[in-house]
């Protein structure tokens, strides 16, 4: 099984953003996720499209499993 943790952010254009980040540590809190999130902001870490991040939406792990048929 595998994760990824799924960071949702909205842009100053009002548009929606979503970084994804492989195999998160297994004890992640939202505490750290949030201020995570508000130093991605806050630093101006990523500009999609020339368009800052201006607010955390959410944040989620999921787990995937894959079933090789042939």
């Amino acid at each position: 099984m595998s994760s990824i943790l799924k960071l949702q952010f909205l842009t100053v254009g009002n548009t929606k953003y979503e970084l994804i980040l492989d195999e998160p540590i297994s004890d992640l809190t939202d505490v750290e996720v949030q201020a995570a999130m508000a130093v991605i902001i806050a630093e101006n870490v990523f500009k999609p499209n020339n368009f800052a991040l201006v607010e955390a939406v959410g944040a989620v792990v999921i787990d995937t499993t894959t079933n090789r048929l042939f």
